[in-house]
């Protein structure tokens, strides 16, 4: 639970540096502790790993929203062209 417990720890404000900040997490303990997930989530994305490997992202809704309207606006321009 190491790379969760640097993430949770630093986030609830009990004095980790800034540089042990890591906004990831092993899909396990994603499971675990789903609330905690979410409220890191509302704050910056956080990467989901499972065996070692990056295979998901978690962000807020309004990150989400401001993505897609990106990626729409860029597509649009594309087919501007």
């Amino acid at each position: 639970m190491a790379l969760f417990a640097k993430s949770w720890l630093h986030t609830s404000g009990l004095g980790w540096p800034e540089e042990m900040h890591m906004n990831e997490m092993s899909s396990t303990e994603a499971k675990t502790h789903f609330g905690a997930l979410l409220d890191m989530a509302q704050r910056e994305p956080v990467t989901i790993h499972k065996k070692g490997r990056a295979v998901a992202v978690m962000l807020s809704m309004q990150d989400f929203e401001e993505h897609e309207a990106m990626k729409l606006k860029l597509l649009q321009q594309a087919n501007e062209r």
